[in-house]
């Protein structure tokens, strides 16, 4: 492959150069059942696909890795995201005939929010400029499609992909890989007590990942580095727990 030692700049360039195309599909749920109980779902099933959208024409070593030909660099779009969802449960205790349990158990509300996502969009960079034009981001060969080893100290496969020929650019597509899942539970618990007249006290406790869920992070992306495919990172938080008490008057 040719590359131009400089970089065209032209508005038909700049016009190839910022397209994408979103496909996706959306479905939601929802049901207030009868004893307290409510629920809302929601899944979004999208691709998307195109060409970077914000390329920094002005910095010789940023930009398309063929500035003749855009679409060198299509592929998915760094915010393509294939599954989204979300659930939202609600839940109050009715009130008990017993002056003990009503007093002790009624009307406890429960909230809680699961929300679950596929990973990033990763792009696999090969760490050294092969094409000897000094343009960074450039990409390995494909050698295999089987990108993936699924462990923390190797998430890639990395005999997936190679090193390509000294002044030639690698084949293999933007943001071909895709990062870890993302998956997660909240939990909140509140409790409205009269005082006397308008006065009230309420009860909170929250729990953000209540289930302590370690999330992985994304992998290294530089091929040519000895932690390639290592994850170091956590997504999200760790469970964190915390508790209020509010006096209205």
């Amino acid at each position: 492959m040719t590359i131009p030692a400089v970089p065209p700049n032209s508005s038909t360039t700049a016009a190839r150069c910022r397209r994408s195309r979103l496909r996706s599909i959306s479905a939601s749920a929802q049901r207030r059942a009868a004893g307290g109980l409510s629920l809302n779902a929601n899944y979004t099933l999208s691709q998307c696909k195109g060409t970077p959208q914000n390329p920094r024409f002005n910095q010789s070593s940023a930009g398309y890795l063929n500035p003749n030909d855009p679409s060198f660099d299509a592929g998915y779009c760094d915010q393509d995201r294939r599954h989204l969802s979300t659930l939202t449960v609600g839940y109050e205790t009715p009130e008990f005939a017993s002056a003990a349990l009503r007093a002790a158990a009624s009307h406890w509300r429960f909230s809680g929010i699961v929300s679950a996502r596929s990973g990033n969009r990763l792009e696999i960079l090969s760490g050294i400029d092969n094409a000897f034009t000094g343009i960074g981001n450039q990409r390995p060969n494909k050698v295999s499609d089987d990108f993936y080893a699924h462990s923390l100290t190797s998430y890639f496969n990395r005999a997936a992909f190679a090193q390509p020929a000294a002044g030639t650019l690698g084949n293999l597509p933007r943001n071909a890989a895709v990062g870890p899942n993302f998956w997660n539970v909240d939990l909140a618990v509140s409790k409205l007590i009269a005082v006397t007249g308008t006065q009230r006290l309420e009860l909170r406790l929250e729990s953000f990942n209540l289930l302590n869920h370690f999330n992985w992070g994304d992998p290294v992306v530089n091929f040519n580095a000895g932690t390639f495919g290592r994850i170091t990172t956590q997504a999200g938080t760790p469970r964190i727990i915390q508790f209020g008490i509010k006096y209205d008057f």
